[in-house]
This record gives structure tokens, sequence and C-alpha cells, in this order.
């Protein structure tokens, strides 16, 4: 009954929204855990276009769901899968990154560390300044974000390619 109480309405409350959160952090650490522990012999390119597509998927299914104006059950489980696979794309991109330089691997991770919260903030100035009252502007910004992830993770194969 709880879980239907939040996602049914169109708007959850606060208490219902700090559930949503821990889901969100829940969907996290079980992609990390899930990364480490199941796919730890997987080459981490690898992993990254697996979980760039799949991302990709989620992220044309929140685009559906905020064209569609669907309720917040679509949004929400859309959102967990996303942040579940932002866990997964995240630590193997930055994983394949430092696997393919020698020295600079500092320097590397700050830009890592600059590029992850810079677009953070600009996905959430974007999502902010609209006039969107629901959660249609922030269902199409992740799905543009999960697209352009998408073409930058298949650019790794072509990248290992030519390096090969």
């Amino acid at each position: 009954m709880f879980i239907w109480n939040i996602l049914a309405p169109r708007h959850a409350t606060p208490e219902q929204f700090s559930w949503l959160v821990a889901l969100n952090a829940v969907a996290m650490i079980s992609m990390n855990l899930l990364n480490a522990r199941l796919l730890k012999n997987v080459d981490a390119t690898k992993k990254l276009v697996i979980a760039g597509g799949l991302l990709a998927v989620v992220g044309v299914y929140l685009g559906v769901v905020g064209f569609l104006q669907l309720s917040l059950a679509y949004v929400v489980v859309g959102v967990i899968a996303y942040i579940g696979l932002l866990g997964l794309t995240a630590a193997n991109a930055i994983s394949a990154a430092l696997a393919s330089v020698q020295g600079s691997t500092g320097v590397l991770s700050g830009v890592n560390g600059v590029l992850q919260f810079g677009l953070g903030a600009l996905a959430s100035a974007v999502v902010s300044i609209s006039v969107s009252v629901d959660a249609t502007t922030m269902n199409y910004t992740m799905a543009l974000c999960s697209l352009v992830t998408l073409f930058l993770s298949l650019s790794c194969i072509s990248t290992n390619a030519l390096r090969q």
C-alpha cells in the first residue's frame, strides 16, 4: 500500500520523496556491487558500451513517459533504472580511461570530476529554468544525456580499434 501511495499521485510528499531518494541510492550501490563482484572479469570498455546502450533505452523510455504525460509511477521506475545505470557507466568510463593512460592518471581523475559536476550542474540548470511544472523537462533532459552517453560509449569502440 505504501508504494502505491507514492506511485499513484503525480506528486510525492516530502516523506515519500525521501524514500525515492533512498531507492535511487540503493539502485546505484547495487549496480556498483554487480560491476565489482559479478562483472569483474569483463573488459571495462565492453561494460561501458553495454551500459551506455541500456542507459539509452531507459532514456528513450523516460522521453516517451514525458511525451505521454504518464503518472509518477512510470517516472520513478525510469529514474531508478537510470540512476542505477549511471553507477555502471561512470565506474567503467573512469576505469577504461585510466587503463588507457600511463602517467597522467591524477589529471584524468580531476578532469573526470570536473566533467561530472559540470555536466550535472548544466543539466540541473536546464531543468530548473524550464517553465515545466512536472517531470517532462527532466525526462527529456535525461533522455538527451543518455543518447549522448550512448554516442560517446560507442566512440570507445572505434578508439580501441584504432589503437590495436
